[in-house]
């Protein structure tokens, strides 16, 4: 089943890089936790004084412990979302700027 969620994070203007994650999966254990075995990166860029959608970022895993991320660009579905949360942001103000992926 898959689950998601929205996010909106405050950053300064720069370079950025998400290389790491870590998914817990609980269990009556505490839980399972998987993070990637190879490295990766998604660069992206934010500038100042503009909200960037950087897309969907989907983890898919599977039952061998493999993973797969893909971004894909859902921005009407999450834009209207955002607006419902954070009814001060202007979707006009928001720029789609997706990153790069890197193995």
């Amino acid at each position: 089943r898959a689950s998601g969620r929205l996010a909106a994070l405050r950053l300064p203007a720069g370079d950025y890089e998400l290389y790491d994650w870590t998914l817990v999966v609980p269990n009556q254990y505490g839980g399972n936790e998987f993070t990637p075995k190879r490295a990766f990166g998604y660069r992206f860029k934010i500038e100042a004084g503009r909200a960037t959608y950087l897309g969907n970022v989907d983890l898919r895993m599977t039952e061998q412990d493999t993973y797969n991320i893909t971004v894909e660009n859902k921005a009407r579905r999450d834009i209207a979302l955002l607006a419902k949360k954070l009814p001060s942001m202007k979707a006009e103000d928001i720029i789609y700027r997706p990153g790069e992926m890197r193995p």
